[in-house]
């Protein structure tokens, strides 16, 4: 799983780093901002019932994947119909949008059900896969010399429709877990539950590359995607991992205490490489930029160091977050969707009040989101890991004996 998860964070990156290269800092920019509408487009595609099938409350078949190839097309106009309002994408760029949606409903729903097997090498070959082939197809454009953002775009739409494809066919070779084929009132509440987080940490995700075109231009957006592109993308490998691996492992241990040792053992292990890290790209980042980009994107050390911060502050929240899907029941699910929504809300409103300041302003802003959104995971997992009084007594009491 590892290895997929670091291939997809590395390609995604090199493809970047490469089509940055080649292209005008605005057309960079649009990629950018592509990339973000996307990222949230493909994530909410299935409406959640992809959390459901992880959660063994439902089973992937033909009318599971009916349902959510229905709701992606929702999801399509929603998205492409911002896209158009507010950031004036074209036709041809909202049909790339719309058709990266609609096969990721189906490569997430295929993704879902390896996951929920714990074949989560599988998988993460169904998740990393568009990012593989985008590295791969951007190195190539820009060997080719393109001028072309829509060609970077394009490639990337190119490997959703891969992964749905393998998506399929690995669905019906494999084992699935037994879960119920249909949906009730209540799991489509707990559904539309997960929605609404989804569809507000991924806001929080991409408010930077939302803002930023709005107040500060495409060329700085462009400049702030190099930057996170260097600087963010371990954090985001990171993070991705730590979610996707936790959630299943955590769902699956019945006592308290081994979900105590699983969650101490991620903390220990992120919380040295997040800071050690971050050390590394603080000294380095700006010089591997100038290296490779001369004096095209001009990036300032407090830039560099405020994402840092960010993606520090995302491996923590990873891991509460991935408790709390696993965990939580309907009603925990809508109280961590409101707090949710109310961090986002006031992450794009400080980055709009901030943005005055430049990069910097903008990515302060998005962190007070990320700061809200850790205190309300943490508050409501708590009750989960409390250990009930007699085990604690009959501990206490091991302890003294020995």
């Amino acid at each position: 799983m590892a290895v997929w998860i670091g291939l997809g964070g590395f390609a995604f990156m090199l493809g970047n780093l490469a089509l940055a290269a080649v292209l005008e800092p605005a057309d960079f920019g649009r990629l950018a901002l592509f990339e973000a509408l996307t990222g949230i487009g493909v994530y909410l595609s299935p409406a959640g019932l992809d959390s459901l099938v992880v959660r063994r409350e439902l089973r992937v078949g033909s009318s599971s994947l009916r349902r959510a190839t229905g709701t992606s097309v929702l999801v399509a106009l929603v998205v492409g119909g911002i896209a158009v309002a507010l950031f004036g994408f074209d036709l041809p760029a909202v049909a790339l949008l719309g058709g990266a949606v609609l096969a990721a409903a189906t490569a997430r729903m295929c993704a879902a059900s390896e996951q929920a097997a714990v074949r989560l090498d599988r998988s993460q070959l169904l998740t990393q896969l568009p990012s593989v082939c985008f590295g791969f197809g951007a190195v190539l454009l820009a060997l080719l010399g393109t001028s072309s953002w829509q060609s970077g775009a394009g490639v990337l739409v190119a490997g959703f429709a891969l992964s749905a494809l393998v998506g399929l066919g690995l669905l019906r070779r494999g084992w699935r877990p037994k879960a119920p084929a249909g949906l009730d009132r209540f799991a489509w509440r707990r559904a539309l539950s997960f929605v609404g987080i989804m569809a507000s940490v991924l806001v929080l995700h991409h408010v930077e590359r939302l803002v930023i075109p709005r107040f500060l231009g495409l060329e700085a957006l462009a400049t702030f995607a190099v930057v996170a592109t260097v600087v963010g993308s371990p954090y985001r490998i990171l993070h991705s991992g730590v979610g996707y691996s936790l959630m299943p492992r955590i769902r699956a241990e019945r006592s308290v205490r081994a979900r105590r040792r699983l969650v101490r053992s991620e903390l220990a292990l992120i919380g040295p490489l997040g800071l050690a890290g971050g050390l590394v790209l603080l000294t380095a980042a700006r010089p591997l930029i100038h290296a490779l980009y001369g004096d095209k994107y001009e990036v300032s050390l407090a830039v560099v160091a405020a994402i840092i911060a960010v993606g520090v502050v995302r491996l923590f929240y990873a891991v509460a977050s991935a408790v709390v899907r696993a965990l939580a029941d309907t009603r925990q699910l809508r109280q961590f969707n409101l707090l949710a929504w109310i961090g986002t809300a006031l992450a794009a409103g400080a980055a709009v009040m901030f943005s005055g300041f430049g990069l910097v302003g903008v990515i302060a802003g998005a962190a007070v989101g990320w700061l809200v959104r850790l205190a309300a995971a943490v508050s409501l997992v708590r009750p989960a890991f409390a250990v009930p009084r007699l085990e604690a007594r009959d501990e206490e009491r091991a302890v003294q004996t020995l």
